[in-house]
């Protein structure tokens, strides 16, 4: 766990996800789906019950290619990143994650901080030597908290995402660890 300062000084922590945070979690992608368009399933394509979110942390717990963290301030998840590696021996050393953070905390470098946290995991994790990852082509500020940690382009997907009733290609980035 650590602690971090929004602008106007309260304080969040960082954290592993556990198991007692499954009902907050459901609360907090509930409110995700209405804030943005950037993630991939609106709320009413969301199917969060206690029992598949329970499954879900229990897998992130219980594998050492899967991670996951939330922001929380004053015991409300406000940011998560989930990171899943590969099932299969040929590609369990490589995976993907997904960020979000509630939009009135945007501006706070919770996404930044969430993700120099899944970084400095997987340099010290002794099966992920890859982290690729998909953005929406439109999602500037993301790019570039991508690029500032090191991430690189490496492909673009066309027509990939659809919203508000417009097609946007999805860049495919990445970063390796040797």
């Amino acid at each position: 766990m650590k602690e971090y300062y929004l602008k106007n000084n309260r304080n969040y922590t960082i954290r592993e996800i556990d198991l007692g945070d499954a009902k907050h979690f459901i609360n907090y992608r509930t409110t995700l789906a209405d804030e943005t368009t950037y993630m991939r399933a609106s709320r009413s394509e969301l199917n969060l019950n206690l029992e598949v979110q329970n499954k879900s942390i229990e897998n992130f717990i219980n594998y050492e290619n899967q991670y996951s963290i939330v922001a929380e301030l004053n015991g409300v998840i406000i940011g998560n990143l989930q990171f899943r590696g590969g099932e299969r021996q040929r590609t369990k050393h490589a995976g993907e994650f997904g960020i979000s953070v509630l939009k009135n905390y945007w501006g706070n470098r919770i996404g930044y901080n969430l993700l120099a946290h899944l970084i400095e995991w997987a340099k010290d994790n002794k099966v992920v030597k890859k982290i690729n990852l998909e953005v929406r082509e439109d999602n500037k500020s993301a790019i570039a908290l991508y690029k500032k940690l090191g991430f690189e382009l490496e492909g673009t997907i066309r027509k990939n995402f659809f919203a508000d009733g417009k097609y946007y290609d999805s860049y495919i980035m990445g970063i390796i660890f040797e």
